[in-house]
């Protein structure tokens, strides 16, 4: 079993007690940052519907619980039935704390059953977009209401996604290894019947799909949870793999490097999201660089023109 596995979930009375759980509520946003982890800028307004949020509830809540279930975008605060997802959430009682993370555009707009119906609202806040809802706003329906909030900057994004799988499994290895969404940060997700231990994998298909791949990893790398008599064996093995997931061969995982934030307009959102883009060692991290210095030679990973930059899909 990998080291990190076991940061986050524990074993009691046979249920599998997980660190914290992320759901997609909204697969759209009302902001284009480029290199969005989700692609969302690019997607289709799409929103989970809250029969499937039940049901995949009532499937995990069979074999586990969450200490924190949040709820994510795109932008959750476009979804029209938000409210009525974080009633769902708090009846399940497959959540201790229902939580939602927020760009905090639209928050000025949220209703009062909104704000009594949360635990927790967290702000991630980007360069050059400007808040309507201030600190002391949230400050005054906290108290109101007795949720707690945090308000994080994020000046920074990090390059994620290729879009020609690495070929040198060492190498795919190692970022499974050292990936921080799947193991510090316990960026876990459930989408569409499956868990997963990454919130790319139920994506990944649609976003290579954008640049002309037909790729289903889905099967491979979740677990199925409806209808499964043995979810808590199955999610307690996968919890524990040592191998990385199919995902993984398109990813950077927590290596890749940084770049300033960036609003670009939808257009080239749509762009960013249809290019081909294969591995260079410029897309790590310096220090990634360093750490993974003897994995790194030319012939552990497809070839890159111009050294990493992303080349137009043909049409």
């Amino acid at each position: 079993m990998n080291d990190t596995a076991a940061l986050n979930y524990v074993i009691k009375d046979q249920l599998i007690y997980l660190r914290k759980v992320e759901v997609q509520v909204a697969f759209n946003c009302n902001l284009t940052c480029k290199g969005c982890v989700h692609g969302s800028p690019a997607r289709p307004a799409k929103m989970l519907s809250p029969e499937e949020f039940a049901r995949d509830l009532a499937a995990l809540g069979s074999a586990a619980r969450v200490h924190k279930l949040l709820l994510v975008g795109g932008e959750p605060l476009l979804h029209p039935d938000l409210v009525e997802l974080l009633k769902l959430a708090k009846a399940s009682g497959v959540a201790k704390y229902v939580c939602v993370t927020t760009n905090g555009v639209g928050l000025e707009n949220m209703s009062d059953d909104f704000f009594s119906n949360v635990d927790s609202i967290e702000v991630s806040h980007y360069p050059r977009v400007r808040l309507r809802y201030t600190r002391d706003d949230l400050e005054r329906k906290a108290q109101q209401f007795g949720f707690t909030f945090a308000i994080s900057a994020y000046a920074t994004f990090q390059e994620t996604h290729l879009s020609v799988p690495l070929d040198d499994p060492a190498l795919v290895q190692q970022i499974y290894n050292r990936c921080k969404p799947r193991a510090e940060w316990s960026c876990h997700t459930f989408a569409e019947g499956r868990y997963y231990m990454c919130p790319r994998s139920p994506i990944l298909g649609e976003r290579l799909g954008s640049c002309g791949q037909l790729v289903d990893n889905r099967p491979a790398d979740g677990v199925m949870m409806r209808d499964n008599p043995d979810l808590f064996g199955d999610l307690l093995r996968y919890l524990q793999r040592d191998d990385p997931l199919e995902a993984c061969k398109w990813c950077l995982g927590s290596d890749g490097a940084s770049f300033p934030h960036l609003l670009q307009s939808k257009k080239a959102a749509i762009e960013e999201a249809s290019r081909i883009v294969h591995f260079a060692p410029t897309l790590l991290s310096p220090r990634a660089r360093a750490e993974l210095a003897g994995l790194l030679a030319p012939a552990g990973a497809a070839a890159a023109p111009e050294d990493g930059q992303p080349e137009a899909a043909a049409p």
